[in-house]
């Protein structure tokens, strides 16, 4: 995986715990404010889950979400996922977020064949992951 500090916006520290059912970081300033979160788990071994993505409402408009999605996506290409899934809330300033950074409207197959669907107010979205090569470039 990239070094997070890659990531990570200068100036910021983060916390990373891994848990049975998850992976979970926390953003924060120098001085330990948290400043954005973001929690994900597999589904099933192709696909990473996002469950949550937070960044405190002062520190919104500066491209922190973005860099913590990105973790999010590196996390799934390094694990080998073919594709990134999530819920959004429908016509949305999020889904159009998530719409801007390649994530498209898309029926999760689980679901289907366990008969489980949003409510008319969210929406299932997927973004597929370009896999590394055997020369570790991605596809």
């Amino acid at each position: 995986m990239k070094r997070l500090n890659e990531i990570i916006p200068k100036g910021f520290i983060y916390n990373y715990n891994k848990t049975k059912d998850g992976v979970y970081y926390t953003i924060m300033s120098s001085n330990g404010w948290a400043l954005g979160t973001i929690y994900f788990y597999f589904d099933d071994a192709t696909t990473l889950y996002l469950a949550g993505l937070s960044v405190e409402e002062l520190h919104r408009g500066c491209g922190l979400a973005t860099k913590i999605l990105d973790i999010f996506e590196e996390f799934g290409t390094e694990a080998g996922c073919k594709c990134l899934r999530l819920e959004a809330e429908k016509d949305s300033w999020v889904q159009d977020w998530y719409t801007r950074r390649g994530f498209v409207e898309h029926p999760s197959e689980y679901a289907i064949l366990n008969h489980i669907f949003p409510d008319e107010t969210e929406i299932w979205m997927k973004k597929e992951l370009k896999q590394n090569n055997k020369d570790g470039f991605k596809d």
